[in-house]
């Protein structure tokens, strides 16, 4: 998208410049102007392509003008950047703007929100954004912050870098996972959500050798309000513009309000279970409730871990109770899951080619989009031995047992 700005603060024309080209939207310098040249500046014609931006400060009355004139001759998309006063707001809009951007502390979060609208509406290009992952349990005890771990390990060696959150109300346990403190916790963020922008985002991560910049979890046990659907989806949104994947490790989606605002960022949800009876209910119950949110089963991504327990459901009987195919397996591997839980060290950085390192590089494939990970081989996919001590018992039994 080809940009404008016009400004007669030349600090903050020039910040705006320099994350509209981060973005690889095209902004030359010549397309940086003041007041007085907004008139001559732009073109008359509206173009999907093109957009304007007025910084009201340090003279508002200058930049509503402004606004009032480019009304008058072109029809280009113009979004005003200002402070957060409510009547300026009002006035920006009644002059002719399609959107206002606050311009304190939150600018880049903003900015890129606002960015994202008008290319929805007028097939511009969009800010850059990177893949969301979001990976929760079944139950208790799904393996779903050793799985988060690994994979973001793996994500960062294929992208560069990863950025992992640990939304977990009960505490945490990535930064124990990989064997690191930081100075900031989720905690800290969400005491002063008014106050989150990039910088603050920045100094809250910690980084890992592997590559992956860590969000850690709260440490103690937290109100589930601390994360309401405004502040995850901030934090959201200001990560997919730093990092090329980010992967929240959830302890549940039972909120409505975050799950559909996870679900604006095109968001992968992943399903972390296990195949016993326990596992397999809790599955059922979370796919029910994330129907009623507006979710197809089919569009969630089904992860069966520590398979080759002695007494499994036959993963064919659960497919056929839960109305969908389960994606990937993970083999039962606990001497070396216990053993990465208890040094600090992932699996995929301790034995990358053990059978649940290869296992967890292929589910990083299946995630990525490598159309290859996503065809699961008969080998793969047929459990060997025997079917275990529910094989014998119909669907219809199996699953009207309440827990």
């Amino acid at each position: 998208m080809l940009m404008w700005i016009i400004s007669d603060s030349q600090p903050i024309g020039i910040q705006l410049r320099q994350l509209v080209t981060k973005w690889e939207h095209q902004c030359p310098a010549e397309n940086l102007v003041r007041m007085e040249r907004a008139g001559a500046a732009l073109p008359n014609d509206r173009s999907a392509d093109q957009l304007a931006m007025i910084v009201l400060a340090p003279h508002p009355d200058r930049g509503l003008a402004a606004i009032r004139q480019l009304r008058s001759r072109t029809t280009v998309p113009v979004i005003v950047v200002g402070p957060r006063d409510p009547s300026l707001i009002l006035d920006a809009m009644r002059a002719g703007a399609d959107d206002y951007v606050d311009d304190a502390d939150s600018l880049e979060y903003e900015l890129s929100a606002a960015l994202q609208r008008q290319a929805a509406q007028h097939g511009g290009k969009s800010t850059p954004q990177g893949t969301l992952i979001a990976i929760t349990g079944a139950s208790g005890g799904s393996g779903r912050s050793l799985i988060s771990v690994n994979l973001s390990i793996l994500i960062a060696k294929a992208l560069g870098k990863c950025c992992l959150m640990d939304l977990d109300p009960l505490g945490g346990v990535c930064a124990s996972l990989l064997n690191v403190t930081g100075r900031h916790t989720i905690l800290d963020l969400g005491q002063q959500p008014e106050k989150l922008d990039r910088n603050t985002l920045e100094q809250s991560l910690v980084a890992h050798e592997s590559g992956v910049s860590l969000l850690p979890g709260a440490g103690e046990l937290v109100p589930l309000s601390l994360f309401d659907g405004d502040f995850v989806e901030r934090l959201v949104r200001g990560a997919r513009t730093m990092f090329p994947a980010v992967l929240i490790d959830l302890h549940n989606l039972a909120d409505e309000v975050l799950v559909k605002r996870l679900l604006s960022h095109d968001v992968k949800l992943v399903l972390v279970t296990r195949l016993d009876f326990n596992s397999i209910c809790g599955t059922g119950r979370i796919l029910e409730y994330w129907e009623r949110c507006g979710i197809s089963r089919k569009d969630v991504i089904v992860i069966a871990n520590r398979r080759g327990q002695p007494g499994d459901v036959p993963f064919k009987k659960v497919e056929q109770a839960l109305s969908l195919r389960i994606h990937h397996f993970l083999p039962d591997d606990p001497a070396l899951a216990n053993r990465s839980i208890n040094s600090g060290v992932p699996v995929v950085c301790e034995n990358p080619t053990s059978t649940l390192g290869k296992a967890l590089s292929s589910l990083t494939g299946l995630l990525l989009g490598e159309e290859q990970m996503l065809r699961r081989s008969d080998a793969s996919t047929t459990p060997q031995g025997k079917d275990g001590i529910l094989s014998g018992l119909g669907l219809g039994t199996m699953f009207s047992r309440k827990t």
